[in-house]
């Protein structure tokens, strides 16, 4: 043979590798790194957002496994303040799996803090629906209510935030007084 025969051969054979390779799936990804995805061992956020997208670009998992990536991402990327990037993985997540309270609650924060309070109790109305002893998401849902100066739904949130469960409650509880204008709570130790 020849080299440029033999040299057309090897290209060949190169191509056909490539091609072959190309449909195997994507390598999976290590422990490690779905430790970071889960939040386990004190991550940073960027460490969290790289063990996600190992996690989501591995093509080897179910749809709920997907969505907990892409919530516990959205986590991640709304730690670094990344509203944009968390909202569109809170929704990636809800898309997969619309059955999971707390990726509503998730999205209805970040909502929240781009003073989106209408989508923001729209999704913790969704949270509540899955999840009625969600404190928190109503808890936050009032804090929304607050600042569209509905007070009476702020208060009435926050009340049910404290009777559903008093401990997480206890943030409501100065939340609950700050609908009163001038109104200063003091704590004594």
């Amino acid at each position: 043979m020849d080299r440029i025969a033999l040299r057309r051969a090897v290209s060949g054979l190169g191509m056909v590798a490539s091609m072959l390779l190309s449909t195997l799936p994507a390598s999976a990804e290590t422990p490690q790194q779905r430790d970071w995805c889960n939040g386990k061992g004190g991550v940073t956020p960027e460490m969290r957002v790289r063990g996600c997208t190992a996690y989501i670009e591995n093509r080897n998992h179910g749809k709920a496994q997907l969505a907990n990536a892409f919530n516990s991402r959205g986590a991640a990327y709304a730690a670094e303040e990344d509203w944009d990037r968390a909202l569109s993985d809170y929704s990636t997540s809800i898309d997969l799996d619309p059955t999971v309270a707390s990726t509503f609650y998730n999205r209805g924060l970040a909502y929240l803090h781009m003073a989106d309070y209408e989508r923001a109790i729209a999704d913790f109305d969704q949270a509540l629906e899955r999840d009625p002893a969600l404190a928190q998401a109503l808890s936050d849902r009032g804090s929304a209510y607050r600042n569209k100066g509905e007070y009476d739904r702020a208060i009435a949130d926050y009340d049910q935030a404290i009777r559903v469960d008093p401990l997480p409650g206890v943030a409501a509880v100065p939340a609950r007084f700050s609908v009163y204008p001038g109104f200063v709570l003091f704590f004594v130790n």
